[in-house]
């Protein structure tokens, strides 16, 4: 058997910066410029066991902007950019769970990419 490799980083965040026309989309939420502080804040700090990718739908847009961490399956819902550094400092550094931050764990999935859900039909 194999040794398991080692990661190539400690963590990974992911940021949903889809941007459809739908106030629901995280794109709609400002995650673009959320994204790009986020990246700036983890390179200022030198945090390079730390990768941050931008994604495209990940199907949270109802308490969104999205971001997840990896591999600590922690979802945040960052509101600006406090939050985001909020959650580099207290998460990523200091290993602490932000609550108030925490997105819901159970929520009604808007599935499809960033579109509406579908409309259930009506009965005559």
């Amino acid at each position: 058997m194999l040794p398991k490799p080692l990661p190539f980083y400690r963590q990974h965040l992911f940021i949903c910066t889809n941007s459809v026309d739908d106030p629901r989309c995280c794109g709609q939420r400002d995650s673009q410029a959320l994204f790009l502080h986020l990246r700036r804040f983890v390179h200022k700090l030198g945090l390079r066991d730390i990768a941050v990718t931008r994604t495209g739908c990940m199907g949270r847009c109802m308490s969104g902007p999205a971001l997840v961490i990896y591999p600590d399956n922690v979802w945040y819902a960052p509101r600006d950019f406090n939050d985001v550094e909020t959650i580099v400092t207290e998460h990523l550094q200091a290993g602490r769970i932000i609550e108030r931050l925490l997105m819901p764990a159970i929520e009604p999935a808007l599935r499809g990419y960033g579109t509406k859900p579908p409309q259930q039909p009506q009965n005559e």
